[in-house]
């Protein structure tokens, strides 16, 4: 049997970070069920489907990236993709930490890359 991943790279958040999110979400309009807070990242690069092989080589390349330690960030603004009524992805506006996440995101996309 051929098994497939969905693979993305993201960052996770604090449990601090993770109840302000909680929070701003009160009294949106997001339709269906969101899954557990203890989940919830802020994805830097969505790659999609992936076999074990491919999800090998990207696990490999991130490894081997400079990542450098974890950082301080502070979370302003939320919406929803398409929007709020029929949401499938709840994104979130970064402020302080915002220079860093780009350097992760950049260093995400050449280890994606570089993984082929």
């Amino acid at each position: 049997m051929d098994l497939t991943n969905r693979l993305f790279l993201a960052v996770g958040l604090s449990d601090l970070a993770l109840g302000d999110v909680v929070a701003a979400l009160v009294g949106l309009a997001i339709p269906g069920s969101l899954l557990h807070p203890a989940g919830w990242h802020l994805t830097l690069r969505f790659l999609g489907s992936a076999d074990e092989v491919a999800t090998d080589r990207v696990t490999a390349a991130v490894a081997q990236s400079p990542l450098g330690a974890g950082f301080a960030m502070t979370v302003a603004g939320l919406g929803a993709f398409p929007n709020p009524r029929r949401a499938t992805v709840i994104w979130l506006g970064v402020t302080r930490g915002h220079g860093r996440v780009i350097e992760l995101a950049d260093l995400f996309e050449e280890a994606s890359q570089s993984a082929g």
